[in-house]
């Protein structure tokens, strides 16, 4: 056995340190940094970690983000002493909920939109 660290995760991490705000009906609102996020989760510094179980579910907002009034449906991977790693499951804008895929589409379409509008002007 080896004291290497074995990487297991699919998607690739990123560090971006920015505000995050959880809500859950046991802990209430709660306000953190982002550790580094992914396409798929991200790690939320908290003070003090609340007790949430793994397999939780609670809601995410990115209060630094383009849209802070999305609301990620987030399932709890894993809780440190330092916070807690959710995994996104969707999310919801205006009362509709949406799948995680419709949000990369339309962040593809408007990316796209804005380098032909660059070329053209």
């Amino acid at each position: 056995m080896t004291d290497q660290f074995i990487e297991r995760r699919r998607q690739t991490r990123h560090p971006v340190q920015a505000r995050m705000r959880i809500t859950n009906n046991f802990i209430g609102i709660l306000e953190g940094y982002s550790r580094d996020i992914s396409n798929a989760g991200v790690f939320i510094y908290l003070t003090p970690v609340p007790p949430i179980a793994r397999g939780g579910y609670l809601g995410l907002q990115m209060l630094e983000s383009a849209n802070p009034t999305i609301l990620f449906n987030a399932r709890v991977a894993r809780v440190d002493p330092r916070g807690v790693a959710v995994a996104l499951v969707d999310y919801e804008i205006d009362g509709r909920r949406y799948t995680l895929q419709e949000l990369r589409r339309q962040w593809k379409i408007t990316h796209v939109d804005i380098e032909d509008f660059k070329i053209r002007n």
